[in-house]
Order: C-alpha cells, then structure tokens, then sequence
C-alpha cells in the first residue's frame, strides 16, 4: 500500500501540468506556424495566432512543475530508491518496446533488429524519463546538500 500522503493541491497541478503537456505536443507536433503568419489583414488569424502563441508558452511551463512536485516530495530523502528507480526505467523500456513491435506490425515490415538493439541499449529513448532517473539517482545528494 502507498503511504505516501496525497496533498490535493499537487494533484491539481500535476493534472493541469498533464493537460499543458498534451497541449504542447499538440502545437510543436500538429501545428506548422508557418502556415499562420502574423499579419493584420485577417484579423481572425492573428487573434489565433496570439492565442497559440500565449498557450504554447503557458503550456511550456508542464515540465517544470513536475520537476518541483518531485523535489518537493523527495528533498528528505536521503538513501537513493532503487525499487523506484528500476520500476520507473522498466515501465518505460516495457511501453517503447511495445510501441516498436507495434509499429513493425502495422507496416507489415519484419520486426527490426537493429532498432529492438537500439532500443534495448539507449534504455527508454525519451529524454524525460533519462532526466527523472537521473533525478531520482542524484536526489539523496541534493537533499544532503541543501538540509546541510
């Protein structure tokens, strides 16, 4: 069971963070800006524009909060968590090499060697879950550092 208090200030942030991620992701990967330059002719364009614009950088702001809600909970720990860790490192490798096989068998291509191996050594691939592990690795000495 988790013990670990559930503060419902941080569950709001945390889902709101969720929801500015997906937003992000939505205009760095679905919007070209290009296609909506900034221009006073068409007022309805500019006016989305801005408003894209305002939410992309409000939306910028998810990955930060995670960070702190992180720092928050570990800052009086001071013994590195390995269990955490590993289940952490194991669900990310367990989904990509899942999301690989996946797409191996919907372009009916022979599963690719070199990208399982590619996958197997690079870990989990996603720049996100390498920065929390490190996180999680070098936080005991942070919070030794800072309660010091």
């Amino acid at each position: 069971m988790n013990t670990q208090k559930r503060i419902i200030n941080f569950e709001i942030l945390r889902t709101i963070s969720m929801l500015f991620i997906v937003i992000w992701h939505c205009f760095i990967h679905g919007i070209n800006f290009s296609n909506y330059p900034f221009t006073t002719s068409n007022v309805v364009d500019s006016f989305n524009f801005l408003v894209s614009i305002i939410l992309l950088a409000i939306s910028s702001i998810a990955v930060n909060c995670f960070i702190l809600i992180s720092g928050y909970f570990m800052i009086n720990r001071y013994q590195i968590n390995y269990k955490r860790f590993e289940k952490v490192w194991l669900h990310a490798f367990f989904y990509t090499l899942i999301i690989v096989l996946f797409i191996c068998i919907k372009n009916q291509s022979w599963i690719d060697l070199k990208l399982i191996y590619h996958v197997i050594r690079s870990g989990t691939g996603y720049w996100f879950v390498d920065k929390y592990l490190g996180l999680l690795l070098i936080a005991p000495f942070i919070s030794m550092f800072i309660n010091t």
